[in-house]
């Protein structure tokens, strides 16, 4: 930092502007603005996009680059956009994500709060969450007034039977997502079911009477619901929002919060719920001699995949979360 009681001319301005390249080694940045100079990057050179760029053609060559870290391409909030799919910095250049910056690949569900009608609007106080994902799973809402249900960013459960229906989602492999804000339990059910299809099958992310999130999937091996240990869960505060995620692959279950990661090796296969049962939101869909309660508190965003997210991709959906809904 240099302060001057006099301005500078051009000329004076350009050597302070060469003494500091020269000392603090200022790399060369090149500006992309089209899609044809960004088919032409070249190995070792360091680029910077100056405004979204929408690419029509093959992509494959310039992601190569990337990956193997032949090139870089400086962070900021500008895109590339390839056939629906968008690169919006450079740890996430790799993977493709919506135009909400969530992970798209696998991506069997998706409801947003924020955009609850699927045209940028979440004014719509309507019995249907729309599906975002492309798959049209639209959630009809059960036992909810639409009038009060709707808040600015997503649905309020009331904690009796407040639910979502979905189509019926059975798969070997599992991710599942929400970000929530459960409140105090109206019952003295041991838990409350935030999103699942369980019915002596299936999978769930729930809250437990101990006020803690879980994810567990029943498995033919065990002929029972398998969870990460309670060892290392965390206690929710009511009213705050917590993005939650659960993965299953065959062989490890995890669990991670905003704040909090568990998990448990387990190998198995998932086991196909009794009645093929539908998904839901906010409760146990047709009931089980293992019961939940009816989930208490707010759900923004929620969304399920039929493959295991990996931790980066993970990251990417929480910083996309933490943007949308201010955690």
């Amino acid at each position: 930092m240099r302060i001057y009681n006099r301005g500078l001319t051009a000329e004076e301005i350009e050597v302070n502007n060469k003494a500091d390249r020269k000392r603090f080694k200022e790399e060369n940045v090149i500006p992309i603005s089209t899609e044809e100079e960004l088919m032409k990057v070249e190995n070792g050179k360091t680029y910077e996009l100056k405004n979204d760029i929408e690419v029509k053609g093959d992509l494959t060559n310039v992601i190569s680059k990337i990956n193997n870290k032949e090139i870089e391409i400086k962070s900021n909030d500008k895109k590339i956009i390839n056939n629906g799919k968008y690169y919006t910095s450079n740890s996430r250049y790799t993977i493709p994500v919506n135009k909400y910056g969530y992970v798209i690949e696998g991506l069997e569900l998706y409801y947003d709060g924020i955009d609850n009608t699927g045209t940028g609007s979440h004014d719509n106080k309507s019995s249907v969450w729309k599906d975002l994902s492309g798959k049209d799973r639209d959630g009809i809402l059960k036992n909810m007034d639409t009038s009060t249900a709707w808040g600015e960013e997503g649905l309020n459960f009331d904690g009796i039977d407040d639910i979502v229906a979905i189509d019926e989602m059975n798969y070997e492999n599992i991710t599942l997502e929400v970000v929530a804000a459960p409140e105090e339990r109206k019952n003295d059910d041991n838990y409350m079911s935030i999103i699942g299809n369980v019915e002596e099958g299936g999978y769930h992310l729930i809250t437990q009477s101990t006020d803690k999130f879980d994810f567990g999937v029943y498995l033919n091996e065990t002929s029972s619901y398998v969870y990460v240990p309670t060892t290392y869960q965390v206690k929710f505060n009511t009213g705050r929002k917590y993005t939650i995620s659960g993965t299953y692959d065959g062989n490890t279950l995890k669990r991670m919060t905003s704040n909090n990661y568990a998990e448990i090796k387990q190998k198995g296969t998932i086991t196909k719920t009794q009645n093929n049962t539908y998904m839901v939101l906010g409760g146990n869909p047709l009931g089980s001699e293992y019961q939940e309660g009816a989930y208490h508190g707010a759900i923004y965003s929620a969304r399920v995949y039929s493959r295991v997210i990996s931790d980066e991709e993970k990251s990417v959906n929480y910083m996309a979360d933490k943007d949308r809904y201010i955690m």
